[in-house]
């Protein structure tokens, strides 16, 4: 269950990242799926989030329109319907692609470890189709200053300016872990959220934001979920995972998979070490021992005390 050599430098651990992929993929038991879902103790948690506000919304938009209009606002025939739809719609969908939507998870699981990709799931044309609309939004302004004139900015500067933000494409960030087999902990499973959480070591390495031709280097820990749909999935992952002969638990309370601090005793009360060090550091100091770690409780302690200060 040994991390990497702690000193050494991004490039170096890219090539131990790329040989634990190979090692992965390329084992018989292989097995790969997909799944959607969300990491909280309700599955439909982000749709309550996301469908709540929309609600209340429409409620308050409705209720001025009608007080203020001689008809109820749901009458076809009303013009202000228009005016309640098309911002519903477009807000509606935006916040649905920031708050309510799923997140896909893809995995690779051998003997050898996981490897797994998780991501919004927000459909790969959703970037360039807000980009596209945004210029429309941009002309339209434009056109709408052009003929109306200046005196429109008042009611439309702040969608101009959102719509000029929005034509720079964005990008959907993945987020990938690869984990050997030599890491794994334990697992957990809940059977009725259909997730197990495999608790593991976790290597960073990674340049350092702060200070240049440096190295942030981490020997830390991770609790992975792992979703699955079918009865298939379930026995593959299972039948894998115990035959690496570390510790399975079936839970009944789903607080034991998603709340941090009910982990296992192995995995809570495992020392974490960081450091930045020099790039050239990672040449006269590959064999040197990691730093001393840290326990979850003084972890904690120092995260309360920098949001103390902040």
């Amino acid at each position: 269950m040994a991390y990497l050599p702690f000193y050494i430098t991004p490039e170096k651990f890219q090539e131990y990242q790329q040989q634990r992929v190979k090692s992965v993929e390329y084992t018989p038991d292989v097995t790969r799926w997909m799944c959607k879902n969300v990491e909280h103790n309700y599955r439909f948690f982000r749709a309550i989030f996301w469908v709540i506000p929309i609600l209340v919304t429409a409620i308050i938009f409705g209720g001025i329109m009608t007080f203020g209009s001689s008809r109820p606002v749901w009458y076809i025939s009303n013009p202000d319907i228009y005016f309640l739809i098309v911002p519903l719609i477009i807000g509606g969908w935006a916040a649905y692609l920031s708050y309510g939507i799923d997140d896909r998870y893809d995995y690779t699981l051998s003997s050898s470890g996981i490897i797994y990709k998780k991501r919004l799931d927000e459909p790969l044309w959703g970037p360039r189709f807000v980009q596209i609309m945004a210029y429309f939004g941009c002309i339209g302004c434009l056109l709408a200053i052009i003929i109306a004139g200046p005196m429109v900015l008042v009611g439309s500067g702040g969608f101009l300016l959102l719509a000029f933000i929005s034509t720079k494409k964005r990008e959907i960030y993945v987020d990938e872990h690869i984990i050997p087999s030599e890491q794994f902990l334990c697992v957990r499973h809940h059977k009725k959220r259909k997730v197990f959480c495999l608790y593991s070591k976790y290597d960073v390495c990674e340049e350092s934001l702060e200070q240049p031709e440096s190295v942030f280097r981490v020997h830390t820990k991770e609790d992975s979920c792992l979703f699955y749909k079918s009865k298939q999935q379930f026995t593959a992952i299972k039948q894998i995972l115990t035959g690496l002969n570390i510790p399975y638990e079936d839970v009944d309370d789903i607080k034991l998979i998603f709340d941090f601090n009910q982990a296992p005793e192995c995995f809570y009360e495992l020392p974490m070490a960081s450091e930045t060090f020099h790039r050239d550091e990672a040449l006269t100091r590959f064999n040197d021992p990691p730093p001393s770690g840290k326990s979850q409780e003084q972890v904690n302690k120092e995260t309360e005390e920098l949001f103390g200060n902040i």
